[in-house]
């Protein structure tokens, strides 16, 4: 072997090694999802996954990991075609925990040889530099792992659930995958403080109530993951107040009693890993001096702020077609209009009657103030007001704007576009798919039975129901997305720079992970799901008409079954012969 070929293979195991935690984590899911419940398909796959990285390993000299795996493979292949015709009520794969065990630890010692043997400086930054000691009771465990590993990025979040109870915390695991979260379930602080050897979660979710360990170890072991800015969420069968408090005083970030309720859970873990879409804040200024709209927009850049000028006000309406602005600023000294009379016309369009107008003038501000107010402007700022003092003001009325805004567009329950608004963005996204001349989906979604819901559970219960389809679709979407209530238990979703076969797929997608969510009420399970309709603004010569041929693949997705998704034909096509 040349030196240049043995410097490139060493790159290789290298990725490889890196890379390799990530295919294990997918075969604890394959693992735990078929603990839930035994499906001969999922097992099929669960042997794929352990095929290929048998091969793979092998191929980059992992021997020990090889056979590990191997070995798994061997006895789960027997015994898969040895049930593969049986109805299983109780899964059988608890049996071959040991040997997955027997893979983790395959794949650590591969690690720690590659960094004693290979390329130790490579990986010093990887690995921990104190010695990780697997004791349950100790809290050193959670903290030197904790400070070597990397935080995972906030679009890929990574949960480590603790939880005694094997079937709670399974079904708890398989629901939080469901809503796109990548879960690690643990059964005691052994197994933990094993896996923070390899990564740091974005949120830990832990039990009171595990082997061998005091209510005073468990926090201590918060501490120290609050410790590391890690945030931690608390389970427990009991809401009693000493175990409240000592969760507040060791900073858990929230406190949930069992049975958890998932929309509760879900809206918390989006709080904490801040997934609400970050859209810079936008500025449009009009002045007759491009020297004040060049100083303003560098200014405004250096804050992140987006900002569009204009000397011409003509232009102003034509600015606004493909840039919606957090604020107006606008000079009061024009040479052929007034700035008070742009402010009245930006308060005719209902899109911006709640937007704040800020005016830049050379006079003393306050004599203008009372005047302007009346007219609909926010405030009156004089030119020569420092540069942080005028970047503070109006971030501070573009949040407050914003803020306002959002009471108006937002409905109650969902905290999503109310019918209104979301009606609004279809015709903006309408609109700017035919000019660019890009596709452009409308989603019209239903949940099924809904009324059964809520007649034998009650309408808080349908109300949850609603808000855990309202986070499955913010969590699985992009932030280019819109999603609105259309009313009742309908959701309209626009899906910008999408074809009708991706659309397609995409929502199939999340129709089939809605329905293996398990909801819960007086110790009852049930499911539900939804049916949907698409169509494409290509395909339209309106809005209005794309969204009413979204509503017909709807209803033709209800009448063939429900659980579904119907596309619109096209209007070229005979529905006769789709």
């Amino acid at each position: 072997m040349n030196e240049q070929f043995a410097v490139k293979l060493n790159e290789l195991r290298l990725a490889y090694l890196q890379r390799l935690p990530h295919q294990v984590n997918a075969l604890i899911d394959d693992y735990n999802l078929l603990g839930v419940h035994w499906d001969p398909r999922l097992a099929s796959a669960l042997l794929l996954k352990l095929h290929t990285l048998k091969g793979s390993s092998g191929t980059f000299g992992f021997k020990y990991f090889c056979h590990a795996v191997a070995e798994f493979e061997s006895k789960l292949k027997l015994f898969h075609a040895s049930t593969a015709e049986l109805s299983m009520q109780e899964s059988p794969i608890e049996q071959f925990r040991p040997l997955l065990q027997e893979v983790l630890q395959a794949m650590q010692q591969a690690q720690h040889e590659w960094v004693a043997q290979v390329t130790p400086k490579a990986i010093a930054a990887e690995e921990p530099t104190t010695d990780v000691s697997t004791d349950a009771n100790s809290t050193e465990v959670v903290q030197s792992a904790i400070v070597t590993t990397e935080k995972k990025p906030a679009h890929n979040p990574v949960l480590f659930l603790i939880d005694n109870d094997v079937t709670q915390g399974e079904i708890l695991r398989a629901n939080l995958t469901e809503f796109g979260f990548y879960v690690h379930y643990f059964n005691d602080l052994t197994s933990l403080a094993d896996a923070l050897e390899f990564q740091r979660p974005d949120i830990c979710i832990i039990d009171l109530h595990l082997p061998n360990c005091s209510e005073d170890d468990i926090f201590s072991k918060v501490v120290a993951f609050t410790q590391h800015q890690i945030p931690v969420i608390v389970l427990s069968a009991s809401g009693q107040f000493q175990q409240r408090i000592k969760a507040v005083r060791a900073k858990a970030q929230a406190y949930f009693t069992k049975p958890v309720k998932m929309n509760e859970l879900v809206a918390k873990l989006r709080h904490l890993l801040d997934f609400e879409p970050k859209k810079p804040f936008r500025v449009l200024m009009i002045d007759d001096q491009e020297s004040i709209l060049n100083y303003h927009q560098h200014l405004f850049s250096s804050h992140g702020i987006e900002c569009r000028t204009t000397q011409q006000p003509e232009l102003m309406l034509e600015l606004l077609r493909d840039f919606e602005p957090d604020l107006f600023i606008l000079d009061y000294h024009l040479p052929q209009f007034n700035g008070a009379e742009l402010a009245s016309m930006l308060r005719q369009i209902p899109a911006y009657e709640a937007t704040p107008i800020v005016f830049l003038t050379g006079e003393k501000a306050d004599s203008l103030k009372s005047d302007l107010v009346e007219i609909g402007s926010d405030d009156v700022i004089g030119k020569d007001l420092g540069a942080d003092k005028f970047v503070s003001q109006v971030i501070s009325r573009i949040k407050r704007g914003k803020k306002l805004r959002m009471l108006m567009q937002q409905d109650s329950l969902t905290q999503l576009l109310n019918h209104g608004y979301i009606q609004s963005l279809a015709r903006q996204m309408f609109s700017h798919a035919k000019r660019a001349k890009t596709s452009c989906s409308f989603v019209m979604i239903d949940l099924d039975h809904f009324k059964m819901v809520n007649d034998r559970f009650g309408h808080s219960c349908g109300d949850r129901v609603i808000v855990a389809l309202t986070q499955m679709l913010q969590q699985r979407l992009r932030q280019s997305d819109g999603i609105g209530r259309y009313g009742g238990e309908e959701f309209l979703v626009l899906m910008p720079d999408t074809d009708l076969a991706t659309a397609h797929r995409l929502v199939s997608k999340l129709l089939q992970q809605f329905s293996q969510l398990k909801f819960f009420e007086r110790n009852i399970e049930f499911h539900a799901s939804f049916s949907a309709g698409i169509s494409c603004a290509s395909d339209w010569n309106s809005a209005q008409i794309c969204l009413e041929r979204a509503d017909q693949a709807l209803y033709q997705a209800k009448k063939s079954g429900r659980n579904r998704v119907e596309i619109a034909c096209s209007p070229t096509v005979d529905p006769s012969l789709a």
